[in-house]
Order: structure tokens, then C-alpha cells, then sequence
């Protein structure tokens, strides 16, 4: 029951996302019919991207492991936070749309959704919390564990929110919105990933001490500072351009 509690969890997620998208579309130019398109595809391409990362996650984990069969995952949402840009950019090559503007509105509700997720790990009991002595209770563990879940969805709440009034605002140049997202969710996650209990051995011995996700959120950080320096930079040379015409 509570496995289709936590799926149940991801497609209201999916469905709020949607609706964030619409509520921004017009701040892109875009028609609501087309941010809730672009939304469906940036769902099943979430998807492909989730199922992807746990592919990797469990290939990793078995490598360490000394090669012994490891299936702990079937889905990661951190993977539809990295690949469906990519994803994302091959159907809007297709469609002759602007990607910039697509992924901007889109960007909160991923965010929205992610947050819907973990709080479906929360009753499930996934992804549990180190032990503490408040808490909650899950069936994987023994005695009260610390909440990670939910801070982590509190987090991923006010990042959408934050993204989204900065699109309101006008204060993100075309481009920077899902860039800036993964950068600070990068972040965030590094540090979650602290007060998260490690049920299998391997996922604590990776180079540093650090784990599997934290070393995807360093590569998230990277890649979404790259990004959103390159977008930044693109629209400071626009901008230069147009008041050079100007005159």
C-alpha cells in the first residue's frame, strides 16, 4: 500500500508541475496548452532519466562491492533532475522550439515534484534518516529516525518558490533558471546527504568518504555553474550588443 502511496505521491507531483508551468508560462511567451505539452514531455523524460540513475547507481555500487549483484534502486529522482535537460533538448530540437524559455518555466515544478517524491519516500520509508532520538519510525530500520526526507522536500518546496518569483520578477536572463535550480539543489543535497543513514555498506566507500550522491551533487554543482556562467555571460554580450545598436 504504501509503494502506491509513494508512486500515487509522484503523479500529483507530476500534476502540480504542470500547473506551475502553466501559472509561468506567460512569462516566456509561451500559451498554457504548450507549457502543459512541454510539461508531459518533461515527465516521461524524468522518467527515462530516473530509471537511467539507478541503472548507474547500482552499477557503481556493485563495482565496490566487489562485483556482488547489487539491485537497490529502480528509480532515482536526482537522475530526471540531470538527464531530462538533455532529453528535454532532443524533443524541442523536434518541435522547433526555444529551449531556453521551455526549460525556464518548467524548472520550478520540477522542484515541486521532486519534493512530492520525497515525501512519498517518507511514508514508504525509503531514503531514510540517521538515527536520532526524535523522529520518525520506518520498516527498513529499528527506532526513530531524523526526518531527512521531509527536510529535504521543505527545501526543494522554497527552491521552486524562490525560482519561480525570480521568473516573475524578471530577474533571471533567459536560460539561467534551471542552471541556477540544479546549482542550489546541488548544494543542498551534498549537505542532506549528511543526516541520511547508509543501509548498505558500499555506498559509503567511494573516494573521500563521501557518498554516491554526494559525488552526482558535486557533478551537479559543476555543471549547473557552467551553465548558468555561459547563460549569464550570453546575455551580458546580448545586451551589450542591443545598446551598441542603439546608439
Amino acid at each position: 500500500m504504501t509503494q502506491f502511496v509513494y508512486y500515487g505521491m509522484l503523479v500529483l507531483g507530476g500534476l502540480a508541475a504542470a500547473l506551475s508551468a502553466a501559472a509561468l508560462a506567460g512569462t516566456r511567451g509561451l500559451t498554457k496548452s504548450e507549457a502543459f505539452r512541454f510539461s508531459l514531455a518533461g515527465f516521461f523524460s524524468g522518467v527515462l532519466g530516473a530509471m537511467a540513475m539507478a541503472a548507474i547507481y547500482n552499477a557503481v555500487i556493485t563495482l565496490v562491492s566487489d562485483g556482488a549483484p547489487f539491485e537497490h534502486s529502480r528509480v532515482s529522482l536526482y537522475g530526471g533532475l540531470l538527464f531530462m535537460p538533455g532529453l528535454m533538448w532532443v524533443f524541442l530540437r523536434l518541435q522547433k522550439r526555444t529551449y531556453a524559455d521551455v526549460m525556464d518555466i518548467v524548472a520550478p515544478g520540477v522542484y515541486v515534484l521532486l519534493g512530492s517524491g520525497k515525501i512519498g519516500c517518507t511514508v514508504y520509508g525509503c531514503c531514510y534518516g540517521i538515527a536520532c532520538s526524535f523522529g520518525v519510525h520506518t520498516p527498513f530500520a529499528d527506532g526513530t529516525r531524523f526526518p531527512v526526507q521531509l527536510a529535504e522536500a521543505a527545501f526543494t518546496f522554497l527552491l521552486a518558490g524562490a525560482l519561480s518569483l525570480a521568473l516573475k520578477k524578471s530577474r533571471l536572463p533567459r536560460g539561467a533558471v534551471y542552471p541556477l535550480g540544479l546549482t542550489v539543489y546541488g548544494v543542498g543535497r551534498f549537505f542532506f546527504q549528511f543526516l541520511r543513514a547508509h543501509p548498505v555498506a558500499a555506498e559509503a566507500a567511494l573516494p573521500l568518504g563521501l557518498d554516491f550522491w554526494q559525488w552526482i551533487s558535486l557533478v551537479a554543482v559543476v555543471c549547473g555553474l557552467a551553465v548558468l556562467i555561459w547563460t549569464l555571460m550570453r546575455g551580458k554580450n546580448h545586451g551589450e550588443k542591443s545598446r551598441q545598436t542603439e546608439f
